[in-house]
C-alpha cells in the first residue's frame, strides 16, 4: 500500500493535554452536515489504533496475555489492518511516543500512514492541564511529564479499553516525532491554533491534502470554541473525561492550579533545550 492513493490514515498525534481533542473537535464540526455542533460523543478521530476491540480484533489476541513489547511488536500490522476497512480522510488520536526506536518497533505502518499532524504545547501550560485532568499535585504531575517510562493504559488485566501506550518525558515525545523520517508531518504549535484558529486550522488542512473551505473553517471555529465546548459538557456527558475529574473542558488552563514562579522554571530546566526550539524560551 505504498500508492499515496492508498495511505488513508491522518495521525492527529501529541503529548497528552496539548490541544488533541480541540483539533477533534475543529475536524468534527469542519466535515459535519448542517449547521449544529457536533455532539462531545461523536467527535471523529477517536485513538481506534489503540483500542482493545480494534487490537483483538486485528491480531486474534487478547492484549492482557502480551507483555509491552508484544503489543508494541503488533501495532502495525493493526494499523494495516484498520487502514484496509477505511478510506481517506481518516483521522485517528494517537498518544504515543514514536518508536519505541530503542526496541527497533514500527508503531504505525508508513505505507497506509497519509500524514501525522502534531500538536505541540508549551510544557508549562500542559504541566497544570495535565495536573488538572489527572488530579494530581503539580509536582507529581512534572515528576510524570519528566519520566522516560511514562505510560498510558499501563495496568494489566481487561478492565480498560486500550493497549499500553509508551509515553515517556515530554521532551524526548517531541522530539521523537519531529525528527522522525517515517512519516510525513505537519507540527501545529497550540498557541498558534489559539491564535488565529481559521489560519492554522486552515494550513494544517491544506497540508493534510484538503482544501479549506472558508464557510466551513469559520463554522468549526465557532462550534468548537471553549465556551461552547464547555456549554456541550455542562448539558451532557464526554466519554474522554477523567471519571475522577470534574469536567473536562473546564479550566484546564494557568489558573487551574495556579503555578508560581518556581514551577516554571522546574519546566524550564527540565525541557530547556525543546523549549526554545519551539520558540517558548
Amino acid at each position: 500500500m505504498s500508492d499515496p492513493a492508498h495511505k488513508p490514515l491522518v495521525l492527529i498525534a501529541s503529548y497528552p493535554k496539548s490541544g488533541n481533542t480541540w483539533f477533534r473537535a475543529l475536524l468534527s464540526n469542519y466535515f459535519a452536515q448542517g449547521d449544529g455542533a457536533v455532539p462531545l460523543d461523536s467527535f471523529i478521530g477517536g485513538p481506534d489504533l489503540s483500542r482493545r476491540p480494534v487490537f483483538e480484533d486485528h491480531t486474534g489476541l487478547d492484549p492482557a496475555f502480551l507483555d509491552r513489547a508484544e503489543i508494541d511488536s503488533l501495532r502495525a500490522a493493526v494499523s494495516r489492518g484498520y487502514a484496509a476497512e477505511t478510506t481517506f480522510p481518516c483521522f485517528v488520536k494517537v498518544h504515543d511516543a514514536h518508536g519505541p526506536a530503542a526496541l527497533g518497533v514500527t508503531l504505525f505502518d508508513p505505507g497506509v500512514v497519509r500524514q501525522v499532524v502534531y500538536l505541540v504545547r508549551d510544557p508549562r501550560d500542559v504541566l497544570p492541564s495535565y495536573a488538572y485532568h489527572l488530579r494530581k499535585p503539580l509536582d507529581e504531575t512534572l515528576r510524570r511529564m519528566c519520566d522516560p517510562g511514562a505510560e498510558l493504559f499501563d495496568r494489566p488485566g481487561r478492565d480498560q479499553g486500550q493497549v499500553v501506550q509508551r509515553l515517556g518525558r515530554w521532551d524526548t515525545h517531541v522530539t521523537g516525532w519531529l525528527d522522525q523520517r517515517d512519516l510525513p508531518l505537519t507540527c501545529l504549535r497550540y498557541e498558534d491554533l489559539k491564535a488565529d484558529p481559521e489560519g492554522a486550522f486552515g494550513r494544517t488542512l491544506a497540508a493534510i491534502g484538503i482544501a479549506p473551505d472558508p464557510a466551513r473553517l469559520a463554522r468549526a471555529v465557532t462550534a468548537s470554541a471553549h465556551d461552547a465546548l464547555r456549554a456541550q459538557e455542562a448539558a451532557g456527558i464526554f466519554p474522554e473525561k477523567n471519571p475522577e475529574a470534574p469536567d473536562f473542558f473546564g479550566r484546564q488552563t494557568r489558573e487551574a492550579q495556579r503555578p508560581g514562579p518556581g514551577d516554571d522554571a522546574a519546566v524550564e530546566a527540565a525541557f530547556a533545550p525543546v523549549m526554545a526550539r519551539l520558540g517558548y524560551l
